[in-house]
């Protein structure tokens, strides 16, 4: 499956490197699982628009553990920008907002450090009705 974007191709394919889905690991290549692929050719009419959106910092929590993963970020031009790990600090405690976790910030900011793309875990979601109820004498 191929799709055009800006002056250049893109291509979204299955890999046999399962490691490599999801990672910025070629310059424009979209890596899927063979099964997802499958499943999206079946799905998705030929033709169809796609946008690339370019969120480096992305939060999700998983059986309660705050996961972090982190991209180097892309310029325009598609090249990869340098990372600002006090800017990305920031975008992580914008994304949290008023949602409670109990972060380790030495495991958050060695994820926005080195910004492999491979989620880390780096919290746990705090359950306040919990910790309010131990904490009643």
């Amino acid at each position: 499956m191929r799709l055009a974007a800006g002056d250049g191709t893109y291509e979204i394919h299955g890999t046999n490197n399962p490691v490599a889905v999801g990672l910025a690991v070629t310059h424009g290549c979209i890596r899927m699982y063979p099964e997802d692929v499958a499943a999206l050719f079946a799905s998705v009419p030929v033709g169809t628009k796609v946008w690339l959106i370019n969120e480096p910092v992305k939060l999700a929590y998983v059986d309660g553990k705050l996961l972090l993963e982190v991209h180097p970020p892309v310029d325009g031009e598609g090249q990869v920008a340098e990372v600002d790990p006090e800017a990305m600090s920031q975008k992580l405690r914008a994304v949290l907002g008023q949602d409670t976790a109990a972060i380790h910030w030495d495991f958050a900011r060695k994820a926005l450090e080195s910004a492999t793309g491979v989620p880390t875990v780096v919290g746990v979601r705090a359950h306040l009705e919990q910790a309010s109820a131990a904490n009643t004498y």
